[in-house]
């Protein structure tokens, strides 16, 4: 056997095993895929992950909740990737879209009039959200899911910030965060008014 011959049969032989050794590979990823599921995220901002809040809200799910969101069919992609991951954190959450244009019937039916509406079913309880984000989304699974929500009053009548002021020495979005919450504010507290901290009251601000 010449020196060609064998420098092509040692080369084939090592392609050859390189062959095999991916192959091998292949084969126990499958494999691993098929037992063991997980997502992975490698976006530099994270773009397909949930927040904390949400995948505790959705693994704390003990009913069916159903999400009927009606978008056009050309504009249905992004909200449907997060309603996919939302799938995958909770067996009790299900979707379906659908397309006001094709399903008049279904929209009249949900009275819905506007593209991007969501319709959170829970039991016997409805919610309905007009943002197709996560935090639009969560926010409306919280409220439809809680039976009962914290009242809060802010102290007034002593030139405390306001609730309804937006400048930076206003609590306008505190309120908002706390309304987003599922929590419920009322009007300005004085005290010099009242005789007492009604009794709703869950926290004083």
């Amino acid at each position: 056997m010449g020196l060609f011959n064998r420098r092509t049969l040692k080369y084939g032989s090592n392609a050859l095993s390189a062959v095999l050794l991916a192959l091998g590979l292949l084969a126990a990823v499958n494999f691993l895929s098929t037992r063991y599921q997980a997502r992975y995220d490698l976006t530099e901002r994270g773009l397909y992950t949930l927040s904390d809040k949400t995948i505790s809200l959705l693994e704390n799910l003990d009913e069916e909740l159903t999400v009927i969101s009606f978008f056009r069919d050309a504009e249905r992609a992004d909200f449907e990737r997060l309603l996919e991951q939302y799938v995958y954190h909770s067996k009790h959450f299900s979707f379906r879209i659908v397309d006001p244009d094709k399903e008049p019937l279904e929209a009249k039916r949900y009275k819905v009039s506007n593209y991007g509406t969501s319709v959170i079913e829970f039991g016997q309880k409805e919610e309905r959200i007009t943002e197709g984000t996560e935090k639009a989304l969560t926010n409306g699974i919280s409220r439809v899911t809680t039976d009962a929500r914290q009242v809060i009053y802010f102290l007034g009548g002593h030139n405390e910030a306001n609730v309804d002021d937006q400048s930076e020495k206003g609590f306008k979005r505190v309120k908002q965060l706390l309304l987003e919450n599922n929590n419920e504010v009322r009007p300005p507290l004085v005290l010099a008014q009242v005789e007492k901290v009604p009794r709703d009251c869950a926290l004083l601000v």
